[in-house]
């Protein structure tokens, strides 16, 4: 009797385990990342300078048919639920870096694109693209409350799912293009030509 319990519970955790190997493996054909791409980000005005209560604004607008960056391939990455990006505010301190959290410093006005979190963060704001007519957009300014020499920095979206579709995945680089970006405002500035999604400003 308790020879065929027990050869029961084994047949039941085999049974198991098969199962759960089954699951494991429909998970393995989940991709994690197909396609890389790039937004590129505009801001005006481009003077280095500000004043106090101007308008800074950032402008990123991008078919959703877009080019992937490591294939060349031209790939519609159409009705996406999660393209966000983190915007960091960072003020230089009297010890010359960018170590003051600024994020409170500044009055957002977001025209396309929605704040969705303000994430108990002095540093930093998520903000969440909208989809209008086949585009991605964001158009969003900032009004500096105080003086001072400033950094904003938009973060790379990954993981970038589309609805009705989580398993596939796609990356997204935010780069500013053909834009003076102040670098040398930097104190780690060493000079040359760079690209990326952060830039520069005084405020007086």
């Amino acid at each position: 009797m308790y020879d065929n319990k027990l050869f029961l519970m084994c047949l039941l955790s085999i049974a198991c385990f098969a199962s759960y190997g089954f699951q494991c493996n429909k998970s393995l054909g989940c991709s994690e990342t197909l396609h890389n791409f790039e937004l590129p980000i505009n801001v005006a005005p481009k003077e280095e300078t500000l004043s106090t209560g101007d308008t800074l604004w950032f402008d990123i607008s991008a078919s959703s048919t877009l080019v992937d960056i490591s294939t060349g391939r031209i790939v519609d990455w159409s009705n996406a639920s999660n393209l966000t990006s983190l915007m960091y505010f960072h003020k230089l301190s009297n010890a010359n870096e960018f170590s003051i959290d600024a994020a409170v410093k500044f009055d957002l006005l977001p025209k396309k694109g929605t704040v969705v979190a303000y994430m108990n963060s002095s540093d930093a704001r998520e903000i969440k693209f909208d989809e209008v007519d086949g585009r991605y957009k964001l158009l969003i300014g900032i009004v500096p409350k105080e003086k001072g020499t400033f950094r904003i920095a938009f973060s790379n979206a990954a993981n970038v799912y589309r609805n009705g579709d989580q398993c596939s995945k796609s990356n997204f680089v935010l780069n500013f293009r053909n834009i003076n970006q102040h670098y040398h405002l930097s104190p780690t500035y060493q000079g040359g030509n760079l690209v990326g999604g952060d830039y520069y400003f005084k405020v007086n």
